[in-house]
């Protein structure tokens, strides 16, 4: 798509499998090649799985909890993995309409620059709509900030913008 006369050249994967009453397995894959996007600097790609417990029902209000790993290459710079750990949460607001948010610590990050302790964190929140139990669209706002000590590094480690986006679901 172009916005603002500027070429994006984006990839956004999501996709979630249930395993039992309340247990779910989640992987999120975002690249970047050319502009900010998905809250995430040009140059970048991001990848993690979680193991999520899901606390209320899957389509009503509830709260989710996660551990996993990630892994975060930004333009070539800074190649780093570690745990993450994750927070989401859903409140209906009416039947198809609901606020949601989530959130990801990443406490230790091993990065190949040998930089010591990087941390860093993500939040989402927005509005949700599900006409049918299928189909969902949703508006929202990210925020993805790193916490490294190189100034040139960390100029490319804070971002954040709005999102539009479909969800589909089987």
């Amino acid at each position: 798509p172009v916005f603002d006369n500027a070429n994006y050249d984006s990839f956004l994967g999501s996709s979630e499998f249930g395993l039992s009453e309340g247990w779910a397995v989640s992987a999120n894959l975002l690249l970047n090649r050319k502009n900010d996007v998905f809250g995430l600097p040009a140059d970048s790609e991001y990848f993690n799985l979680d193991i999520k417990r899901r606390f209320g029902g899957k389509n009503k209000s509830n709260i989710e909890l996660g551990l996993g790993w990630q892994e975060l290459n930004i333009d070539s710079q800074l190649d780093a993995s570690g745990p993450r750990l994750s927070l989401a949460g859903r409140l209906n607001v009416l039947p198809s309409l609901q606020l949601y948010g989530s959130t990801s610590y990443f406490p230790e990050l091993d990065d190949d620059l040998q930089h010591n302790g990087v941390k860093a964190y993500e939040v989402e929140a927005g509005l949700r709509y599900q006409p049918l139990p299928s189909l969902s669209f949703k508006a929202g706002y990210r925020h993805f900030e790193l916490d490294l000590e190189d100034p040139k590094i960390e100029q490319l480690g804070s971002s954040s913008g709005f999102l539009f986006g479909t969800d589909l679901s089987w």
